[in-house]
């Protein structure tokens, strides 16, 4: 019996690895590293290589409509399951959305799963010369990559 279904090609020193279900009906994913060892002890529905989000210390992840994402040591980076990401075009953080009661809400997340404001924004834009701008209500702001809100 083979070990996995798949076995993806390395990236950023992991790979992506398969098996199927209890049912043997689907596919669920994880994470194997150099040396052959399963990365996280969890299996999700689906996984993207490690610095695909723009982050190469992190992974996202995949369970039912709900992501997260995932550190080289296989732990979860942030107690909230999001809706979406977008890219910040920073390596220092993630920006992350969440939609409640039918608005999309915004935030940016640090590589440990922090998120860097307080309330959810209205708005957020991708970091361009290390700035990026965000909206909550009519207040404008704007955070450097060193996480500092001005």
């Amino acid at each position: 019996m083979k070990k996995y279904e798949i076995v993806g090609k390395f990236t950023n020193g992991f790979a992506r690895v398969s098996k199927l279900d209890k049912f043997g009906l689907r596919p669920l994913w994880n994470f194997i590293n150099e040396q052959g060892k399963l990365v996280s002890k969890d299996w999700f529905e689906s996984v993207n290589s490690f610095g695909s989000g723009g982050v190469k210390e992190l992974a996202k992840v995949y369970v039912f409509t709900k992501l997260n994402f995932i550190n080289q040591d296989g732990k979860l980076v942030s107690s909230i399951w999001f809706d979406d990401t977008f890219m910040t075009r920073s390596q220092h953080f993630v920006g992350v959305i969440i939609y409640k009661k039918g608005h999309s809400k915004y935030n940016y997340m640090d590589k440990n799963g922090n998120l860097l404001i307080k309330e959810w924004a209205d708005y957020c834009s991708n970091f361009t010369n290390g700035v990026a701008h965000f909206d909550i209500g009519t207040n404008k702001y704007t955070i450097t990559e060193n996480g500092e809100i001005k």
